[in-house]
């Protein structure tokens, strides 16, 4: 049996994205054993990656901010979005990819029928949002985005990062109160918030905007779309986190995608 070796950069074990990978693994006929490293040890990942003694370098889901590679050969997604997330040697150089640029547009085209020109609330601007944004105007032709972030500084950067990803997207920054449009409704909700905090109170405002926007859809009887909840934060080292925000999805009619999901179509 072959047995591929894979350093895992993270702060805390993985076991999510470690069980994803075994469960692949083990369905073709094949052995995946990990390593735990952390940022201050990717050198020496690296270079065991260079002489062979490593396959390939994930990077965990809690690490919320991009990872210093160094200087990589890039494809085309990781370039575009900014971030990796998988590195690995092609033609024998390290080459970088974000996996989450094909994972979302396959969980996306197998969810909903039509997810093209979709209005889109952005909560939060982590990595996984930006690779949702960068999928949803580049492939589905969304460029209307109203975007809750309370730190100024942090919606000034993410909107410099959008403006680069295409020109034609026109982003609008919001609070809690919000009147959410009636006649134009949120058909696509993407947070990269952590699942346990969608259990806290200190998710509550953004709780209560969420509840309106799924809510507003359903009202409108002449969307044809469906709505569209990417629900991309990590998951908490406790399963025993009530689900909250896919709860009310749900309950409204939306499709949820969860980052477990993700995983499993790029290990497939």
């Amino acid at each position: 049996m072959s047995v591929y070796r894979v350093a895992i950069v993270e702060l805390e074990h993985d076991s999510g994205l470690r069980e994803v990978h075994h469960r692949y693994s083990s369905a073709f006929g094949f052995e995946v054993t990990f390593d735990s490293v952390t940022p201050d040890e990717l050198n020496d990942a690296l270079q065991s990656l260079r002489i062979g003694d490593l396959n390939a370098i994930l990077v965990s889901r809690d690490i919320d901010c991009p990872v210093d590679f160094g200087v990589l050969k890039l494809d085309v997604s990781a370039a575009a979005s900014g971030s990796i997330n998988f590195v690995t040697v092609v033609d024998g150089a390290l080459c970088g990819f974000n996996t989450d640029i094909p994972a979302l547009h396959f969980s996306i085209t197998s969810a909903v029928a039509y997810p093209e020109f979709r209005t889109t609330l952005i909560m939060g601007t982590g990595p996984s949002v930006k690779a949702a944004v960068y999928v949803l105007s580049q492939y589905f032709d969304c460029s209307s985005f109203y975007v809750f972030e309370p730190r100024i500084d942090a919606y000034d950067d993410f909107v410099k990062f959008c403006e680069a990803t295409n020109i034609d997207i026109q982003m609008s920054r919001v609070t809690d109160r919000w009147m959410v449009p009636m006649h134009d409704p949120i058909q696509c909700v993407v947070t990269d918030s952590s699942l346990d905090l969608q259990s806290d109170a200190y998710a509550t405002e953004r709780w209560r905007l969420l509840t309106r926007v799924f809510a507003s859809l359903r009202a409108n009887m002449y969307s044809r779309h469906r709505g569209l909840f990417l629900n991309l934060g990590p998951e908490p080292m406790s399963r025993f986190a009530v689900e909250r925000w896919d709860r009310i999805a749900r309950n409204e009619l939306w499709t949820a995608i969860r980052m477990d999901e993700l995983e499993q179509a790029f290990a497939g």
